[in-house]
């Protein structure tokens, strides 16, 4: 049986170090993975910027805007980047909870953002 898409199983390093999931036929992440993800932005001074949220109904993935994140605020933006990591992570974790009282599963597509200043490279 082939992996589609939507069936999750993102390696989530190479999302790290790519800057962004996708594009097809790369998977989806998990609700697992994006907690993963935003672990390993924390330390890395890294913001989950973009979050596609997908719900899963039958052979169908819907867009769910409501569990979505199109950009930060301007006034995000302004903070000092360790302070948007923790941002960000706290957001990921509120977002994950809610996405998991869904009926269907919900999978995720992200793009990172990261200062040229810090080190971009995962933490050991």
């Amino acid at each position: 049986m082939n992996k589609e898409p939507r069936d999750g199983g993102a390696d989530v390093a190479a999302v790290f170090d790519a800057g962004k999931s996708g594009p097809y036929p790369s998977p989806y992440l998990t609700g697992d993975d994006l907690l993963a993800l935003s672990a390993l932005c924390v330390p890395a001074r890294r913001v989950i910027c973009n979050i596609e949220a997908f719900e899963v109904i039958g052979e169908d993935d819907v867009a769910r805007t409501d569990l979505s994140l199109y950009g930060e605020t301007p006034d995000q933006k302004q903070k000092p980047w360790p302070v948007r990591a923790a941002d960000s992570h706290t957001f990921v974790v509120n977002l994950v909870a809610e996405a998991r009282l869904e009926a269907n599963p919900v999978m995720f597509g992200v793009w990172l953002d990261w200062s040229d200043e810090v080190e971009t490279r995962r933490p050991t």
